[in-house]
């Protein structure tokens, strides 16, 4: 099973190193086009007009592996650390223990929960279009 495990790993890193390739390749194809002074945008090449890298991503700057990790205020007490019962006394919160605040451990937002993010196409910055 481990031996397996091993050509998974080989076979994932050769297919980024791979995929790395291309799009360096594609780049260095794209970058030697020249704009004219015209005005006019076209549709990017390299992109498709997505304004991201064709198969390349980052690490989320926002979480870490589709996790986020923060306090927020207890949504029992609100943030005071105490309940009232239904005597109308103030006891310490159990949802809270107290702090007002609670641990969330939550899926990130920013990426869906996948822990990466795509990287802005190198072509256009992100716009979709390019001038020629």
């Amino acid at each position: 099973m481990n031996h397996q495990h091993n050509k998974m790993k080989k076979l994932f890193f050769t297919i980024m190193i791979f995929s790395f390739l291309c799009g360096i390749t594609t780049f260095a194809l794209y970058a030697t086009e020249t704009n004219t002074e015209s005005g006019e945008t076209y549709v990017c090449k390299r992109c498709d007009g997505t304004g991201y890298e064709p198969s390349m991503t980052k690490n989320c700057p926002y979480c870490t592996r589709g996790r986020v990790k923060h306090f927020r205020d207890c949504e029992k007490c609100y943030g005071s650390g105490y309940t009232t019962n239904k005597y109308g006394d103030k006891e310490k919160c159990y949802n809270c223990d107290g702090t007002g605040k609670k641990h969330v451990d939550e899926q990130c937002a920013y990426c869906n929960g996948t822990g990466s993010v795509r990287m802005t196409c190198m072509q256009c910055k992100g716009s979709g279009t390019v001038n020629r």
